[in-house]
């Protein structure tokens, strides 16, 4: 902020200053230009360095937004009196409805929102409350890129919805669940119960992402420090209290720092196999679950290794994006032509020439729906899965209040795709699609299916290849 608002100050100076001297030579030779000349060539130079500075602020304005990164807090922590919530609501309001210009066409009349969140604003007596009426607010939006921004108390356990109930996927440390539990109540409510009541609170850009991202926030909450769960494992039914900490995210960071040195090592150690064997593997299998530095690093090395294999099976299942620039980096190292995304798109000399499947699901979203959506209108890929979230069109941006609060938009009106297929509010549509099967993980479903789906084809290949030899 501080540098744009420099540059905005420095060039503005500099205009200044060029107007002031042209003013002196005026004053100069004013006898040789005469009075009305003279003002008609200040008036000029005035109007042009306001513009001027009009376009640069505006320009600056958009970057300072884009680039904004927030200092996030634990909702307890942010300096702010209950007297503040209204005023502070006011502000965030304002930016809404200025900027917000898909709550037209999604039906959203702002001024009837602000006002029953208003309401509400006024009845809040503390942080908690107030935080809760913003997630509420936000959510009404209907876009996935539009959310208040805190800091969650979180566990390090992961959940998801199969088959209309809920089970636990992952679980690290000593916690209490187990992969593989059916949870059948949260803090005394009736799992689909919770579900229904957690809807109001989500940021979503479809009614389906909304249903299934209200698992990700079992374990992890803004306002909660721990989760009273009821279980099913086995034959057994059981009560456990799960906390939720302020170190549960970076607790989750370290063990995938762990595993991803694990699967280095075990990487590395299959690669040696191969290189023996001199043998062309038939299929790797890329998982991209984010676009972390060190996710993209360990699959860039990932990608060299598996480029001359016959099939590669890319994971973004789960995966809720990051940067546009490398999305296109990644859909550069499959692309066999060029093709117009956000920005053209060229494909790399060392592109993958195989067969290449996308395994998709509602948790893909933003970038890495944009990379999906880019290898699927380019014909290079095969999509399997279920739908995704529905937003990779929306320009992002970040705010902060003068209270410190600080919130995402999803700005300005999205475009289509070069294919002319809608980027918000509708997703992208799997080539074939997976039903969840209650017995097992919904990501370990679509990769079994695709693991079927090549075999059958190199099946039918090969069947195509005897009849050939044997006419």
């Amino acid at each position: 902020m501080n540098v744009c608002m420099d540059w905005f100050l420095l060039l503005q100076t500099v205009s200044a200053i060029v107007l002031s001297v042209i003013g002196v030579l005026g004053l100069i030779f004013r006898k040789r230009l005469g009075k009305r000349k003279l003002c008609l060539l200040c008036l000029v130079l005035l109007v042009g360095i306001g513009y001027n500075g009009y376009r640069i602020y505006d320009c600056l304005w958009w970057k300072r937004h884009l680039a904004m990164e927030a200092e996030l807090q634990f909702v307890g922590d942010q300096k702010i009196r209950p007297e503040d919530y209204p005023e502070d609501f006011e502000e965030i309001c304002n930016v809404v409805e200025k900027h917000y210009k898909l709550a037209k066409r999604k039906g959203i009349a702002l001024e009837t929102l602000r006002e029953e969140c208003r309401q509400e604003v006024l009845r809040a007596k503390n942080n908690t409350e107030y935080v809760r009426v913003l997630q509420k607010y936000f959510a009404a939006l209907k876009n996935l890129h539009s959310f208040p921004m805190y800091a969650p108390y979180q566990a390090p356990a992961s959940a998801e919805w199969r088959c209309d109930s809920l089970y636990v996927t992952g679980s690290l440390l000593a916690l209490p669940v187990r992969a593989g539990d059916r949870i059948l109540s949260i803090d005394g409510k009736e799992a689909s119960v919770w579900r229904d009541s957690m809807m109001q609170y989500v940021s979503a850009s479809t009614d389906k992402a909304r249903y299934k991202s209200t698992a990700s926030w079992v374990f992890s909450s803004y306002t909660d420090s721990i989760r009273r769960l009821g279980l099913s494992r086995g034959d057994s039914v059981l009560f456990v209290d799960v906390p939720l900490s302020r170190d549960g995210k970076k607790q989750v960071q370290l063990h995938h720092e762990v595993g991803d040195q694990k699967r280095q090592k075990r990487d590395a150690a299959t690669h040696e196999k191969k290189e023996i064997r001199k043998g062309k593997s038939n299929l790797e299998m890329l998982a991209l679950h984010d676009f972390e530095e060190s996710t993209l690093t360990r699959f860039l090395l990932q990608f060299c290794k598996a480029r001359d294999s016959r099939h590669i099976i890319l994971d973004l299942t789960d995966n809720t994006g990051g940067w546009v620039a490398d999305a296109e980096l990644i859909a550069a190292l499959f692309l066999e032509k060029p093709y117009q995304g956000k920005h053209l798109i060229e494909p790399l000399p060392q592109a993958y020439k195989g067969e290449l499947y996308v395994m998709i699901n509602s948790g893909t979203c933003s970038a890495a729906e944009y990379l999906a959506s880019i290898l699927k209108e380019s014909g290079r890929a095969v999509l399997i899965g279920e739908e995704t979230a529905g937003d990779f069109g929306t320009m992002v941006l970040t705010f902060r209040t003068a209270h410190g609060t600080y919130f995402r938009l999803g700005a300005e009106l999205p475009q289509l795709t070069s294919g002319g297929n809608p980027t918000e509010g509708v997703g992208l549509v799997p080539d074939d699609p997976v039903k969840e099967h209650f017995s097992e993980p919904f990501r370990e479903t679509i990769r079994r299916r695709t693991i079927v789906l090549i075999l059958n084809q190199v099946i039918q290949k090969k069947k195509k290849e005897l009849f050939l030899q044997n006419t």
